[in-house]
């Protein structure tokens, strides 16, 4: 009779471990569902995804030629390019962040960059930028160039500068309509357009298409003077991804800029409950009133956009 009651107790507790591991997974597959809502994704994941999710694996296996990746760096800025085997990197992210992008670069697999664009010396920008030019090969380096007046002397401009010149790089000024190949691959510089008063609206702005088809509008901090200064330029600047301006900012998007870009995809890279409670809602009300799909790195950690015969094939990981 024990050994009867024994294998009973047996069989009783794997049916409540199965049932226990069945109820997590349909749990975090509603949680998963739940959230994709608020951050409007465009399907539900599957069982295994979830269970890939949580395992902290990327459920996906996607080659392509070309992939631009909006890394999560909080509040900050940290974009990587690669296209055709060559890499473009944009911002770095604040001082602390440096080594985050770091390890994300190798996790691509990236050994050298080949552009290094600083938008602009603010520290959520620019701040982990000294790491990535101690630990990688560069290539070369373009930033805005600034009035004398604006040229910050903070400790991490500084670093950053020391990090230049201790490699013996130097920094090409960007101009716009500057433009630079990589294979299929070609950004180029849109503004700034005029001199401002503000460091923000010095913000370097860049398209890049693949393909001369799929386009990125990358826009740093820029504030409505700057853009409303690129739109007189009357330039095209239609881009299928927006990386909204200054995290989501009342100062940035004004609704004539953004309905030139007319983006079918937009990014903000904010910080979970930060203390500039961006993004502001009035261009979040601007987004969703367009039917804009919409990406923020708080809720869907970094973003990343694959180029794949012609059409994007977009991928979330939670960091």
């Amino acid at each position: 009779m024990a050994k009867r009651r024994k294998k009973r107790y047996k069989k009783n507790k794997k049916v409540n471990v199965a049932f226990c591991l069945i109820a997590a997974v349909l749990l975090s597959a509603f949680i998963l569902v739940s959230l994709s809502e608020k951050m409007k994704f465009e399907y539900i994941p599957t069982i295994s995804e979830v269970k890939e999710f949580f395992m902290g694996k990327k459920p996906t296996n996607i080659n392509s030629d070309c992939s631009v990746h909006f890394i999560d760096v909080g509040q900050g800025d940290s974009a990587l390019i690669v296209s055709d085997k060559q890499t473009i990197l944009i911002d770095a992210g604040e001082n602390d962040k440096g080594r985050i992008v770091a390890d994300y670069l190798r996790k691509q697999k990236v050994k050298k960059i080949d552009l290094l664009v600083a938008t602009h010396p603010h520290s959520d920008h620019i701040g982990g930028m000294d790491t990535i030019i101690n630990e990688f090969e560069i290539g070369q380096i373009v930033m805005p160039k600034l009035p004398s007046k604006l040229v910050p002397t903070t400790r991490t401009y500084t670093d950053v500068l020391s990090a230049i010149a201790n490699k013996g790089l130097k920094i090409t000024p960007s101009k716009p309509e500057m433009t630079f190949h990589f294979g299929k691959g070609e950004l180029k510089i849109l503004g700034p357009v005029d001199e401002f008063e503000e460091l923000n609206e010095t913000s370097l702005v860049a398209q890049f298409k693949y393909d001369n088809d799929e386009s990125f509008l990358f826009t740093g901090d820029m504030e409505m003077n700057s853009e409303t200064a690129l739109l007189n330029t009357g330039k095209n600047i239609q881009s299928n991804v927006l990386k909204v301006a200054h995290h989501g900012s009342s100062s940035s998007t004004n609704k004539k800029f953004f309905e030139k870009v007319n983006p079918d995809y937009c990014i903000i890279s904010v910080g979970d409950g930060n203390k500039y409670n961006h993004p502001n809602k009035t261009t979040l009300d601007l987004i969703k009133s367009n039917n804009k799909h919409l990406y923020r790195t708080d809720y869907s950690g970094s973003v990343v956009f694959h180029i794949v015969n012609g059409e994007f094939k977009i991928e979330t990981t939670h960091s």
